[in-house]
Protein backbone atom coordinates (compact mmCIF):
# COMPACT_ATOMS: atom_id res chain seq x y z
CA UNK A 1 0.00 0.00 0.00
CA UNK A 2 1.41 3.33 -0.98
CA UNK A 3 1.03 6.55 0.71
CA UNK A 4 -0.17 9.54 -1.17
CA UNK A 5 2.70 11.64 -2.51
CA UNK A 6 5.16 8.76 -2.34
CA UNK A 7 6.13 6.09 -4.84
CA UNK A 8 7.50 6.14 -8.39
CA UNK A 9 6.68 9.25 -10.35
CA UNK A 10 3.96 8.97 -12.90
CA UNK A 11 5.32 8.61 -16.43
CA UNK A 12 5.23 11.87 -18.37
CA UNK A 13 4.70 12.22 -22.08
CA UNK A 14 7.41 10.29 -23.99
CA UNK A 15 9.57 12.25 -26.44
CA UNK A 16 10.38 10.51 -29.70
CA UNK A 17 14.08 9.98 -30.36
CA UNK A 18 13.94 11.69 -33.73
CA UNK A 19 12.45 14.76 -32.09
CA UNK A 20 15.36 15.07 -29.70
CA UNK A 21 18.20 17.48 -30.58
CA UNK A 22 20.50 14.53 -31.33
CA UNK A 23 17.87 12.84 -33.48
CA UNK A 24 17.18 16.03 -35.40
CA UNK A 25 20.90 16.46 -36.04
CA UNK A 26 21.24 12.89 -37.28
CA UNK A 27 18.16 13.15 -39.47
CA UNK A 28 19.43 16.41 -40.98
CA UNK A 29 22.81 14.85 -41.65
CA UNK A 30 21.28 11.77 -43.28
CA UNK A 31 18.95 13.93 -45.38
CA UNK A 32 21.88 16.10 -46.49
CA UNK A 33 23.90 13.02 -47.48
CA UNK A 34 20.93 11.62 -49.43
CA UNK A 35 20.42 14.94 -51.23
CA UNK A 36 24.12 15.20 -52.12
CA UNK A 37 24.19 11.59 -53.33
CA UNK A 38 21.07 12.17 -55.44
CA UNK A 39 22.59 15.35 -56.86
CA UNK A 40 25.84 13.57 -57.73
CA UNK A 41 23.92 10.70 -59.32
CA UNK A 42 21.83 13.09 -61.41
CA UNK A 43 24.94 15.02 -62.45
CA UNK A 44 26.77 11.85 -63.45
CA UNK A 45 23.72 10.63 -65.36
CA UNK A 46 23.35 13.93 -67.19
CA UNK A 47 27.06 14.27 -67.95
CA UNK A 48 27.22 10.65 -69.12
CA UNK A 49 24.25 11.10 -71.43
CA UNK A 50 25.66 14.41 -72.67
CA UNK A 51 29.08 12.83 -73.34
CA UNK A 52 27.49 9.87 -75.11
CA UNK A 53 25.44 12.27 -77.25
CA UNK A 54 28.59 14.25 -78.12
CA UNK A 55 30.52 11.10 -78.98
CA UNK A 56 27.64 9.84 -81.11
CA UNK A 57 27.40 13.17 -82.93
CA UNK A 58 31.17 13.21 -83.45
CA UNK A 59 31.10 9.68 -84.86
CA UNK A 60 28.25 10.59 -87.19
CA UNK A 61 30.08 13.71 -88.38
CA UNK A 62 33.26 11.68 -88.99
CA UNK A 63 31.34 9.05 -90.95
CA UNK A 64 29.64 11.75 -92.97
CA UNK A 65 33.03 13.35 -93.71
CA UNK A 66 34.55 9.98 -94.68
CA UNK A 67 31.68 9.31 -97.08
CA UNK A 68 32.02 12.79 -98.54
CA UNK A 69 35.79 12.32 -99.03
CA UNK A 70 35.25 8.93 -100.65
CA UNK A 71 32.63 10.36 -103.02
CA UNK A 72 34.89 13.27 -103.92
CA UNK A 73 37.80 10.91 -104.56
CA UNK A 74 35.63 8.73 -106.80
CA UNK A 75 34.45 11.82 -108.70
CA UNK A 76 38.05 13.01 -109.19
CA UNK A 77 39.16 9.59 -110.39
CA UNK A 78 36.33 9.41 -112.92
CA UNK A 79 36.94 12.98 -114.11
CA UNK A 80 40.69 12.41 -114.62
CA UNK A 81 40.14 9.19 -116.53
CA UNK A 82 37.41 10.74 -118.68
CA UNK A 83 39.63 13.75 -119.50
CA UNK A 84 42.50 11.47 -120.59
CA UNK A 85 40.19 9.40 -122.81
CA UNK A 86 38.61 12.46 -124.40
CA UNK A 87 42.01 13.99 -125.07
CA UNK A 88 43.27 10.80 -126.70
CA UNK A 89 40.22 10.73 -128.98
CA UNK A 90 40.72 14.41 -129.90
CA UNK A 91 44.42 13.82 -130.55
CA UNK A 92 43.74 10.98 -133.00
CA UNK A 93 40.76 12.62 -134.74
CA UNK A 94 41.61 15.28 -137.30
CA UNK A 95 41.09 16.42 -140.88
CA UNK A 96 43.59 18.49 -142.84
CA UNK A 97 40.66 20.47 -144.25
CA UNK A 98 39.98 21.92 -140.77
CA UNK A 99 43.26 22.08 -138.93
CA UNK A 100 42.20 25.00 -136.73
CA UNK A 101 39.57 22.81 -135.08
CA UNK A 102 42.27 20.27 -134.25
CA UNK A 103 44.61 22.98 -133.00
CA UNK A 104 41.94 24.42 -130.68
CA UNK A 105 41.03 20.99 -129.31
CA UNK A 106 44.66 20.24 -128.45
CA UNK A 107 45.23 23.56 -126.72
CA UNK A 108 41.92 23.38 -124.85
CA UNK A 109 42.72 19.98 -123.33
CA UNK A 110 46.37 20.51 -122.43
CA UNK A 111 48.68 22.48 -120.16
CA UNK A 112 52.32 22.65 -119.15
CA UNK A 113 55.04 20.81 -121.04
CA UNK A 114 52.76 19.06 -123.53
CA UNK A 115 50.97 22.28 -124.51
CA UNK A 116 54.25 24.12 -124.92
CA UNK A 117 55.74 21.37 -127.09
CA UNK A 118 52.62 21.17 -129.26
CA UNK A 119 52.59 24.95 -129.77
CA UNK A 120 56.25 24.96 -130.84
CA UNK A 121 55.80 22.10 -133.31
CA UNK A 122 52.40 23.14 -134.63
CA UNK A 123 53.57 25.08 -137.75
CA UNK A 124 55.54 22.13 -139.15
CA UNK A 125 52.90 19.60 -138.10
CA UNK A 126 50.14 21.58 -139.80
CA UNK A 127 52.22 21.97 -142.94
CA UNK A 128 52.86 18.24 -143.29
CA UNK A 129 49.29 17.24 -142.51
CA UNK A 130 47.90 19.80 -144.96
CA UNK A 131 50.25 18.78 -147.80
CA UNK A 132 49.46 15.11 -147.27
CA UNK A 133 45.73 15.85 -146.88
CA UNK A 134 45.74 13.60 -143.87
CA UNK A 135 42.63 12.48 -142.06
CA UNK A 136 42.42 10.35 -138.97
CA UNK A 137 39.64 8.77 -136.98
CA UNK A 138 39.86 7.27 -133.50
CA UNK A 139 38.93 3.63 -133.07
CA UNK A 140 39.24 1.29 -130.12
CA UNK A 141 39.90 3.02 -126.81
CA UNK A 142 41.00 1.81 -123.38
CA UNK A 143 41.85 4.02 -120.40
CA UNK A 144 42.83 3.13 -116.87
CA UNK A 145 43.74 5.32 -113.92
CA UNK A 146 47.03 4.24 -112.37
CA UNK A 147 47.49 6.93 -109.72
CA UNK A 148 45.72 9.89 -108.17
CA UNK A 149 47.46 12.65 -106.25
CA UNK A 150 46.22 15.79 -104.50
CA UNK A 151 46.37 17.81 -107.75
CA UNK A 152 47.45 15.37 -110.44
CA UNK A 153 46.74 11.97 -111.90
CA UNK A 154 48.27 9.39 -114.20
CA UNK A 155 46.17 7.49 -116.74
CA UNK A 156 47.28 4.69 -119.05
CA UNK A 157 45.76 5.21 -122.49
CA UNK A 158 45.50 2.89 -125.47
CA UNK A 159 43.81 4.10 -128.65
CA UNK A 160 43.76 2.91 -132.24
CA UNK A 161 43.34 5.19 -135.24
CA UNK A 162 42.67 4.82 -138.95
CA UNK A 163 44.70 7.29 -141.03
CA UNK A 164 44.06 8.21 -144.69
CA UNK A 165 46.12 10.53 -146.91
CA UNK A 166 45.97 12.11 -150.38
CA UNK A 167 47.29 8.95 -152.02
CA UNK A 168 44.30 7.07 -150.61
CA UNK A 169 46.72 5.14 -148.50
CA UNK A 170 44.80 3.92 -145.46
CA UNK A 171 46.47 2.32 -142.54
CA UNK A 172 45.73 1.62 -138.89
CA UNK A 173 48.00 2.38 -136.00
CA UNK A 174 47.78 2.43 -132.25
CA UNK A 175 49.06 4.66 -129.50
CA UNK A 176 49.88 3.56 -125.97
CA UNK A 177 50.85 6.32 -123.60
CA UNK A 178 51.21 7.19 -119.94
CA UNK A 179 49.20 10.38 -119.65
CA UNK A 180 49.90 12.84 -116.86
CA UNK A 181 47.14 15.28 -115.98
CA UNK A 182 46.99 18.33 -113.72
CA UNK A 183 43.81 19.30 -111.90
CA UNK A 184 42.86 22.94 -112.39
CA UNK A 185 41.25 25.28 -109.86
CA UNK A 186 37.90 24.91 -111.64
CA UNK A 187 38.05 21.11 -111.35
CA UNK A 188 39.05 20.44 -114.98
CA UNK A 189 41.80 17.95 -115.75
CA UNK A 190 44.31 18.94 -118.44
CA UNK A 191 47.02 16.80 -120.03
CA UNK A 192 50.48 18.03 -119.06
CA UNK A 193 52.62 15.20 -120.43
CA UNK A 194 52.34 12.03 -122.50
CA UNK A 195 55.03 9.37 -122.51
CA UNK A 196 55.27 6.15 -124.46
CA UNK A 197 56.03 3.43 -121.91
CA UNK A 198 59.31 1.61 -122.42
CA UNK A 199 59.27 -2.14 -122.78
Amino acid sequence: MSMPGFGPPAPGPRRSWWRSPVGVSWASAVLAVVCVAAGVALFLLYSGEHRAARESESAENQLRQDLSDAARSADRRAAAQRAACEFAVAMTTYDSADMEKYHSAMLDGSTGEWRQSFTQNWPSLRSVMTQMQTRSKAGEMHCGLSSLGPHNAEVLVFVTQVVTNSANDTHSSSISAVTHLDEQADGRWLVSEMKVPTA
